[in-house]
């Protein structure tokens, strides 16, 4: 057995490396995860013992997990293990007989996920407000669903061990994996977030002697400037402002602290603070994306607004 003195609260998994070519055929010995004083250890996911067998090429075939006592522990996605087949994960139940997750499909189709996510991107960067305010509702749906719904209880823990994750980025495709879902989940919310921003009518910059000008854009009612006058910025949208785009950055980082919270006191998963790190990197994305594309939108529209002498837009058809 391999220890870990003086480190009574580390969890280690047993290294089967050198277990003879018999024993792994068979699945066993089994890897059990002890402290120190060789007491068994129950994980954050509910298990302390892996039952592994594997391929003729020593590659892992499947895992099964078990509790202290030997018994079969259901995990939240409501499997009792996995089959690993290359890159992709089957989930088995307590017999070790495979059945189908939608949330494991999409774990192990990434492509579909980016699709979909730049499906509803597209979507909310072309439409207007009464589309993305249906978007928004319909992809809450969606992140509850796939954070919160359709899970099993287990027990209850934490890694509060920031970047963890991405230590084992590059080293462990199925971290690497949950990793990636987890920013592009929040992406397309940051997009949305920031579409519904509020309509800032604050400094539309120098206008003149024009005068007051109630809203952005053509003013009929400004009266005659020459022949070649300008309304500052008026032909622009406003920049955006910092502090709306920090309110639409908390609100992403709020929602999954508040997901994370709930699957630790529900014990449906575990709170990990990689996963708000990872969620709220996400919905940052989606923001910079919206606001490069709404900058360059603005880009193209004009600056100069020129009026004959009856006050009319040179640019009015």
């Amino acid at each position: 057995f391999a220890s870990a003195k003086g480190q009574e609260d580390k969890a280690i998994l047993l290294d089967c490396a050198n277990v003879s070519e018999v024993a792994r055929r068979t699945g066993y010995p089994r890897s059990t995860i002890q402290n120190w004083k060789r007491n068994p250890l129950m994980i954050p996911e509910g298990y302390a013992t892996i039952k592994r067998m594997f391929y003729e090429d020593d590659s892992i075939r499947t895992d099964m997990y078990f509790d202290a006592e030997g018994r079969p522990v259901e995990l939240p996605q409501g499997q009792y293990g996995v089959l690993h087949e290359g890159d992709m994960l089957t989930y088995l139940d307590r017999d070790g007989n495979e059945i189908f997750s939608f949330k494991n499909f999409l774990h192990n189709q990434p492509w579909l996920v980016m699709a979909a996510a730049l499906v509803v991107i597209l979507i909310s960067l072309f439409f207007g407000k009464r589309v993305n305010i249906c978007l928004l509702i319909g992809y809450l749906a969606v992140i509850i669903y796939m954070t919160l719904l359709d899970r099993s209880e287990g027990s209850a823990g934490a890694r509060l061990q920031l970047f963890q994750s991405y230590i084992r980025f590059f080293s462990d495709y199925t971290v690497r994996q949950e990793t990636i879902d987890n920013i592009w989940l929040f992406i397309p919310l940051g997009t949305i977030l920031y579409q519904l921003r509020p309509r800032l009518t604050s400094s539309i910059g120098s206008a003149g002697n024009v005068g007051a000008v109630g809203t952005v854009g053509y003013a009929p009612n400004v009266g005659a400037v020459g022949t070649a006058g300008y309304v500052g910025s008026a032909g622009r949208a406003s920049a955006p402002q910092l502090l709306p785009i920090l309110i639409i950055l908390f609100i992403p980082l709020l929602l999954s602290g508040m997901i994370e919270v709930i699957q630790y006191l529900f014990r449906i998963g575990t709170f990990e603070l990689d996963d708000v790190f990872s969620n709220t990197l996400g919905g940052a994305i989606g923001v910079a994306v919206a606001y490069v594309f709404t900058a360059r939108r603005c880009s193209d529209q004009p600056d100069m607004l020129s009026y004959d002498k009856g006050g009319h837009s040179a640019y009015e058809s």
